[in-house]
């Protein structure tokens, strides 16, 4: 076994109650949310209250259709709940990968071993991101196991879309989370600053789709590239979720650059 595949395996082991734990809550809101859908399928009264909002709010709260499968999972999991949840744990881990290692004061026992400090960021983004890549799939089990059972009729092909586009932008927000915290030292900044980039972003993206002179802006924001409806309706993700990985990619390089470089505290 290598140095890093069991680096690795050591870092899963550590984490895997953390991990055991946010897979059954994951499968369990999704569950309890598609268990729902019975009661609200065919009301056609709750889409004409939702058309009843101001234009400027309705693209805030989804733009869908509740009385239908894919309005409704779309709606209530892939563009509230479940991004919520994921993006807790993606800006919370990230920032800890290394800036919460250094304040705990464990980092230089991880540095006193034959791994050079690249190593150990790419080592610790690699664990990262196949975490994230796991939470984000256990989304797709309630629905592919008893959705039809909850009138829940889903492709294969549109939830593996949505999974995919999901999956890339909690990675953008997990990697500018890790790349500002390993950058400053400071956890906290990472995670105030990635919740921040989250709230602020997705507030811009959807207003921008009401108000002309933000639409403009809505380019630079990582929701315009997620585009849910595309990836659940038309299973159109490639080319947002290239551009988010890529965007995250930048951030994971700051990072490791300015990680390598700097004097960590001990």
């Amino acid at each position: 076994m290598s140095k890093s595949t069991a680096f690795i395996r050591s870092e899963f082991q550590l984490l895997a109650r953390s991990i055991l734990g946010w897979t059954l809550a994951i499968f369990l809101i999704v569950s309890l949310t598609n268990a729902f859908f019975p009661s609200v399928k065919g009301a056609e009264e709750l889409d004409e209250i939702f058309n009843q909002l101001p234009d400027a709010l309705q693209p805030l709260f989804g733009n869908m259709q509740l009385s239908t499968p894919m309005g409704y999972l779309l709606t209530e999991t892939y563009l509230f709940f479940l991004p919520a949840i994921l993006l807790v744990y993606a800006i919370g881990r990230g920032a800890f990968t290394l800036a919460g290692e250094e304040e705990a004061g464990t980092l230089d026992l991880l540095l006193a071993q034959p791994i050079s400090r690249v190593a150990l960021y790419l080592l610790k983004t690699i664990v990262l991101l196949v975490t994230i890549t796991w939470l984000a799939s256990v989304a797709m089990f309630p629905t592919l196991l008893y959705g039809q059972a909850f009138e829940l009729d889903i492709a294969l092909k549109n939830l593996v879309s949505i999974t995919v586009s999901l999956t890339a932008l909690v990675i953008f927000f997990a990697l500018f989370a890790q790349g500002i915290a390993a950058a400053t030292g400071r956890r906290v900044f990472g995670v105030a600053l990635g919740s921040g980039l989250a709230f602020i972003s997705y507030l811009l993206d959807g207003l921008g789709q009401a108000i002309e002179w933000l639409d403009p802006l809505r380019v630079f924001t990582p929701w315009y590239w997620y585009n849910a409806a595309d990836s659940m309706f038309e299973a159109e993700f490639l080319r947002g979720s290239l551009v988010l990985i890529g965007a995250g990619i930048v951030f994971l390089l700051i990072g490791l650059s300015r990680f390598n470089k700097r004097t960590l505290s001990s």
